[in-house]
């Protein structure tokens, strides 16, 4: 007994829960290809609102497509809207979200039951056209209803009359991608049992699905459009394209105004001296506009050129060990930049670091003394890239507060550079997701400004002409041997010079060159500063090995990080057409 009454109760729900749904009872489509590249598009929708109380029904159709390679639009005009008798409903147009959106029915009134609505509109550029065959591939019912269709039925006229054989044709039913076939597929004859519509049926289906069909037919029967209406079309509506071109007029006329250097010689003269008051690393970062591992390097040289500390090479001894370097900290007399002063703080502040052990086998090197600070290049890695950007950020600062930068040159260019993200950010939210145009276009515009970023730091006109003093340093520093004597006054070839300009030589990126020159002279050159235990002597051949040695493995150790964890197709919804509706 109780199963029994239970059993009633739930049909008496299920009975008052149908009673009450709504639903669309048929959703009926005349779709006309005309000779003019038209289609007329003729809706019959009966909507049954049930008991419900209800104004009416909208209906969104999109005219804005994407693809994965372009967008495009289509034209939606001369809509009207009727019921079964022919009686004109009230009815609102509006665009939203790349849809025509249709409000149909009268705010101070209220309907249930069966209502049918007879849609008609008319489409522009809605045909593919394809080698050899004219396609209409569209979508009737749209994906987007959020209640069920009992019936769908829908009838593509030809624009004129073809051999069965001459057609190809599906269609689709289900949710959005869905591949499933439709119900059914009838061909109707005209004349001379030729075929001059399709038809298309489906039985239910329910919320969120549609029909979607594609009829493709011999070419020639479509008014094409001019290549020149294609392309305006093209460009239109993928405007996006001109943003690269935008940007790259409006960076260049910025640059004009706020990046371009002025002033200085426009010639560059053979100079003998770096400028004066400027360390290694300050000269490779003023002639390039940045800092790098490489300036920093040249630093260091210069250091140990000074008298400030000693480079000794640690050979490996076992087999999976490799070569480190140490640094004797000593007193020098030589006058030191800021940059240079802050280099030697930031580097020995790591020397309590180094590993007891290799300091007390480092001790048996005569030349050390007990009260001497020592510093292991291993001791940096994956800890001084802190301390680096520091460095490099106080480079940046000096060279500005000195007068050769009209700004601090790094923050200019991280100004453009993270502006170029944030355009790419709202570019992904504005078209998400790109289709290959806008993905295109949207990277190039990011690339130019990411180019135009490096070159917006602006030098005063002392800038510039100490950068070109620089440059003429740098021709003299890695000019051939066999052409100096076109040098006049330069200074004598020794191992002072050599010495006093190897820094800017690492910097200017130049030191193979200007080591080259002095390799007669390496056959008795005993350099106070660097020591190869291992080495009897530093010959030509030996020491500019040694020496690029070292300045590698300075360049990659000192910016060392800790490595971080790292944690003829178609198918229901595609086409034209599409969209939804509902009840309001």
């Amino acid at each position: 007994m109780k199963k029994i009454l239970f059993s009633f109760i739930i049909f008496l729900l299920c009975f008052v829960f149908n009673a009450n749904a709504e639903e669309i009872t048929d959703f009926n489509q005349k779709l006309y290809i005309n000779p003019d590249g038209f289609l007329e598009v003729v809706e019959s929708i009966a909507y049954d609102f049930g008991d419900l109380k209800k104004h009416g029904i909208f209906r969104d159709i999109p005219y804005y497509y994407s693809s994965d390679l372009s967008n495009y639009t289509t034209k939606i005009d001369n809509i009207s809207v009727a019921d079964e008798y022919g009686v004109e409903y009230n009815f609102t147009v509006s665009k939203s979200n790349n849809k025509i959106h249709i409000k149909i029915g009268d705010q101070n009134r209220l309907v249930n039951g069966v209502h049918v609505y007879n849609i008609k509109y008319r489409v522009k550029g809605a045909i593919n056209f394809l080698e050899g065959f004219d396609e209409v591939y569209w979508n009737v019912t749209g994906n987007n209803w959020p209640v069920g269709i009992a019936n769908i039925e829908s009838t593509v006229f030809l624009p004129e009359n073809f051999d069965r054989k001459d057609l190809n044709v599906s269609c689709y039913s289900g949710k959005f991608a869905s591949k499933d076939k439709c119900d059914s597929v009838g061909y109707n004859s005209g004349k001379n049992q030729k075929i001059s519509s399709i038809t298309f049926s489906s039985k239910f289906l329910g919320p969120g699905s549609g029909l979607t069909t594609s009829v493709l037919f011999p070419t020639g029967s479509i008014e094409k459009p001019t290549r020149m209406s294609i392309f305006l079309g093209f460009i239109f509506d993928n405007y996006i394209l001109f943003l690269p071109f935008i940007l790259l007029v409006f960076f260049y006329f910025l640059w004009k105004r706020n990046g371009r250097d002025l002033g200085g010689r426009k010639t560059i003269i053979a100079q003998f001296d770096a400028p004066k008051g400027l360390s290694p690393m300050a000269v490779g970062t003023l002639v390039d506009e940045k800092a790098d591992n490489r300036d920093f390097s040249s630093n260091i040289i210069s250091l140990a050129v000074k008298g400030y500390i000693k480079i000794v090479l640690m050979e490996a001894k076992g087999l999976f060990q490799k070569d480190d370097y140490a640094f004797i900290k000593l007193n020098g007399e030589k006058e030191l930049t800021i940059n240079e002063k802050t280099t030697l703080k930031k580097l020995f502040s790591y020397a309590d670091k180094s590993d007891s052990e290799k300091i007390r086998k480092l001790k048996q090197i005569e030349y050390l003394e007990n009260d001497n600070e020592v510093l292991f290049l291993s001791s940096l890695r994956n800890e001084f890239y802190k301390d680096l950007q520091e460095i490099k950020e106080n480079v940046y600062e000096e060279l500005f507060e000195s007068g050769y930068f009209v700004s601090n040159a790094e923050k200019i260019r991280q100004y453009y550079y993270y502006s170029g993200f944030v355009m790419l950010a709202i570019l992904f939210l504005l078209f998400r997701p790109f289709t290959l145009v806008e993905g295109v276009s949207s990277f190039s515009s990011f690339f130019i400004i990411v180019l135009f970023s490096k070159i917006m730091p602006k030098k005063t006109a002392k800038g510039v002409r100490a950068r070109e003093d620089i440059l003429g340093l740098k021709t003299y520093l890695e000019v051939a041997e066999k052409d100096r004597f076109d040098f006049h006054y330069a200074p004598e070839k020794n191992p002072q010079t050599f010495e006093k300009l190897l820094p800017f030589a690492i910097a200017l990126g130049v030191e193979k060159k200007w080591t080259k020159k002095f390799e007669d002279i390496f056959s008795d050159y005993n350099p106070t500063w660097y020591s190869a235990p291992g080495y009897a002597t530093l010959s030509g051949s030996s020491f500019p090995k040694l020496l690029n040695s070292f300045t590698t493995k300075m360049n990659s150790t000192s910016a060392s990080r800790p490595s971080s964890g790292a944690s003829g197709g178609g198918f229901s919804g595609g086409g034209f057409g599409g969209g939804g509706g509902g009840s309001w």
